[in-house]
């Protein structure tokens, strides 16, 4: 941020001789404000509800046509997990987080 400060003055004549000879009167501070109290700001991340984490993961592995789905998202309100499917086609094995997955182009 940069801030521009200009002042500029004209060269007195003998009829301010005067006016800067007699004394100024004492400045007047001016009525103090009270701060206002530091607000919270509300999060902007809408809560997480994991059921609805949960359905989103399996419609989406459906409409993919994956065999298996796994999500792991870290908020502030916390970590969530949701697997959907299996590790492998044919497989009874839900994927987890500790898995590798392999994704295609």
């Amino acid at each position: 941020m940069a801030f521009l400060i200009a002042a500029g003055a004209a060269l007195p004549g003998p009829a301010d001789a005067a006016a800067l000879a007699a004394p100024s009167p004492r400045p007047t501070p001016a009525p103090t404000m009270p701060s206002p109290a530091p607000s919270r700001i509300p999060s902007p991340l809408k809560p997480i509800r994991p059921a609805v984490l949960q359905a989103a993961v399996d419609r989406t592995a459906r409409k993919l046509l994956v065999p298996g789905a796994m999500v792991l998202l870290r908020t502030p309100q916390g970590t969530f997990r949701a697997s959907a499917g299996t590790t492998q086609p044919g497989t009874a094995r839900p994927p987890d987080t500790g898995d590798h997955f392999r994704g295609r182009t």
